[in-house]
């Protein structure tokens, strides 16, 4: 289980980070936060590593960096979605069974 936090409007650091850090019950093992260039959004993410334990930390962004996600829990079939799309050639960041796909 992890712990998240999401939202639209001006957040200071510290604000954000103590939210973070209120959810850590919901996920010991890492943490992080994510803040728009012109600071109008902001994500949050507690983490307990299951899958993708190396390299599956969150928030995520896509590629081109404007696509920021945090997710809670397992996308389920992630494993055949992911062998069809690794047929097509695209290319993943990490293990995890959350994290978006990189362009080709």
């Amino acid at each position: 289980m992890c712990g998240l936090i999401a939202g639209i409007g001006k957040v200071s650091l510290a604000t954000l980070d103590k939210a973070v850090t209120t959810l850590t019950h919901r996920g010991p093992e890492s943490s992080a936060t994510w803040v728009s260039d012109n600071q109008s959004m902001f994500l949050g993410h507690t983490r307990l590593s299951i899958i993708g334990l190396d390299n599956g930390a969150q928030p995520i962004s896509n590629a081109d960096g404007n696509v920021h996600i945090v997710v809670n829990g397992e996308f389920y079939g992630y494993k055949d979605i992911r062998n069809r799309l690794l047929s097509e050639g695209v290319a993943f960041k990490t293990e995890s069974d959350s994290v978006p796909r990189q362009r080709p």
